[in-house]
């Protein structure tokens, strides 16, 4: 290992020769540590080599090919080296940890953090299939980027890509899953002990620029005075789907709350109705008004039976299968071509609310529709299904009065069974 002691210049460069016995170092003698390693092959390239100081490591770095990098800019580079060995910085180690660090940050692609995201959660089967839809739908040119590589450009580019392809709303619903996916991803993954994988959340970007697509809240309710002809389109439709479209108006609730709803949940003596594991992870027991008792009547008594040839566990069983009713919006779709009256499944919990304002308390209304109870003191007056009969029967006879219904009229189900008229019992506790 032959090894040569001088000044290097470019007129040292340029005079270099392999030697096919061996590799040759050309130490700089004005820049001690500074040198040009040569390859046999002929290849040549400028180092940098010290001690770490409190250490018994000396460490060399390559600096890049002399063909490559000019002599002055390899001189600059060695000074840093050398001046970082002389503080106790191993340059040579840092550069294997950020290596290593970056084949790891490679490795936790959006698709996986995204999976990761979802299997560390508890979510409701809607929640998931929203989820699966940002994943799959909008954030599918992701999937093999690494999370460490989404950059608020990249932020920026696609919520502005998304407003003009899905409009506002959307857009934003989006963005805020990959804002909770990334603020999961700056928890969990590291690059190196102790050292985050991601510095901060690219998504603050729209924040901290008000880049937020603004949105008008929705308003979409059935105004009372179109209750009647809505109502009376309603009943055109299947004994399923018109009932099911009732009973939400009757109570209130979401979609997933009436479509998971199952017979052992609903008492015809006690009057009462419970939602297993609401959206806000609550189990909610409300009373039901002797119109809706006489509707739950009706359906009980033309309940069909399952492909196992026993009764259907679901209030609202699908027309095809033994699975629950769940998709509302095409009746919605139907009575709306017919009566001109557009609301979605929302607007139906919407206009319940709407409703009892100003005819129920603000706390009653809360309870009765599942809401969270923010205020300390409203949270230690505990409504039993009892107390909230008389208020939950002042909002079934508005409905109907404004829906042009006779609560005393029999209910009928899939249109040629009447179940006769009889008096609701009286109110049970529910157990």
């Amino acid at each position: 290992m032959p090894t040569t002691f001088t000044e290097i210049t470019a007129l040292t460069v340029k005079r270099l020769r392999p030697d096919p016995a061996g590799e040759q170092f050309i130490r700089d003698t004005l820049l001690p540590g500074f040198g040009i390693r040569i390859q046999p092959s002929g290849s040549a390239s400028y180092f940098a080599e010290a001690r770490v100081s409190g250490t018994s490591r000396t460490r060399r770095k390559s600096l890049g090919a002399v063909s490559k990098l000019a002599g002055p800019a390899a001189r600059a580079a060695a000074k840093t080296f050398l001046g970082r060995a002389a503080l106790g910085v191993d340059a040579v180690a840092e550069g294997k940890a950020a290596l290593a660090a970056a084949e790891a940050s490679a490795e936790v692609t959006w698709a996986k953090v995204f999976a990761d995201f979802l299997a560390g959660r508890s979510l409701k089967p809607r929640t998931v299939q929203d989820y699966d839809r940002v994943r799959s739908l909008h954030t599918a040119d992701w999937a093999d980027k690494p999370v460490a590589n989404i950059a608020k450009a990249d932020v920026l580019a696609k919520h502005k890509a998304l407003v003009e392809k899905v409009g506002g709303a959307q857009a934003n619903m989006v963005l805020r899953v990959v804002r909770a996916v990334l603020a999961y991803a700056e928890a969990k993954y590291e690059s190196a002990p102790g050292v985050p994988l991601l510095n901060g959340n690219p998504v603050r970007v729209l924040s901290k620029t008000k880049g937020w697509a603004p949105v008008r809240p929705r308003k979409g309710y059935i105004h009372p005075e179109d209750l009647k002809t809505w109502w009376a389109e309603v009943g055109r439709l299947d004994s399923t789907a018109r009932d099911y479209l009732r009973v939400a108006i009757l109570t209130g609730r979401r979609r997933g709350e009436l479509s998971g709803l199952s017979w052992d949940n609903v008492s015809l003596t006690g009057r009462w109705i419970r939602f297993v594991d609401t959206k806000n992870h609550d189990d909610v027991t409300v009373p039901m008004g002797r119109y809706l008792t006489r509707l739950m009547e009706s359906r009980a008594a033309a309940r069909p039976k399952a492909s196992d040839g026993n009764p259907t566990p679901w209030v609202f069983p699908a027309r095809v299968g033994d699975g629950p009713f769940t998709w509302p919006d095409s009746a919605l779709e139907r009575v709306t071509e017919k009566c001109g009256i557009d609301v979605t499944p929302h607007d139906l919990r919407r206009s319940f609310a709407t409703y009892a304002d100003g005819r129920v308390s603000s706390l009653q209304a809360k309870r009765l529709m599942g809401h969270k109870v923010q205020d300390i003191t409203a949270q230690y007056t505990q409504h039993s299904v009892e107390s909230l009969a008389e208020p939950m029967q002042v909002l079934e006879d508005y409905i109907l009065k404004a829906a042009g219904v006779d609560p005393d009229q029999p209910e009928t189900t899939g249109g040629d069974k009447v179940v006769p008229i009889r008096r609701a019992s009286k109110l049970r506790k529910a157990s």
